[in-house]
């Protein structure tokens, strides 16, 4: 079973999410692993409060998974730190190639730590119930939302990168002829 990845996304923005109490700093700085971070350092990100939704999108797979694969399983990586107070995840989430969330959230429990840490979601065999095909991998609008919670008063957080890795499988080639007019010609012995 073929993979490819991680890739790592070409666009990045933000958007409110189902509230978002604050937006993110930098948030293209996502788009590779260079320990350059997207930050929300606000000292009203307080206890109780949503970020704004990062939106990770066109990953380049259009490029390198076959039109008609079967997709087996979507890794998600993000690498993140906590540097104040205390937060954790809140929606780890698919789009899929009209930009809709889709399938399982994958936030995981538990506090983030105070140094860059990789964090992984779904895997290998793990298609997060989206039912996506090929056709929405391969489109740009295709991504991973992310929202993080603050856990603690003037909370300070980073994330590095948010890259993914797609598990698939070729769809079969075609044995069949093509077949060029109506078929009604005569052929030699016939």
């Amino acid at each position: 079973m073929p993979a490819d990845g991680p890739r790592y996304p070409g666009t990045v923005a933000t958007e409110i999410g189902p509230s978002g109490d604050n937006d993110w700093v930098n948030p293209g700085n996502i788009s590779a692993d260079d320990n350059v971070e997207a930050t929300i350092t606000a000292a009203s990100f307080d206890a109780g409060d949503v970020s704004y939704r990062l939106k990770a999108t066109n990953f380049g797979f259009d490029a390198v998974i076959p039109a008609g694969s079967t997709i087996d399983g979507i890794t998600v990586e993000i690498e993140r730190s906590n540097a104040a107070g205390a937060a954790s995840d809140n929606e780890v989430r698919l789009y899929d190639s009209t930009s809709t969330l889709v399938g399982d959230n994958k936030a995981a429990a538990g506090d983030w730590p105070t140094a860059l840490t990789l964090a992984t979601y779904g895997g290998a065999a793990d298609t997060w119930t989206a039912g996506l095909d090929a056709s929405d991998i391969r489109s740009a609008a295709f991504g991973v939302a992310f929202i993080a919670n603050a856990d603690a008063a003037n909370t300070d957080i980073g994330v590095d990168y948010i890259r993914v890795t797609i598990q698939y499988t070729e769809g079969a080639a075609s044995d069949e002829p093509t077949s060029i007019g109506s078929g009604r010609g005569t052929f030699p012995g016939q």
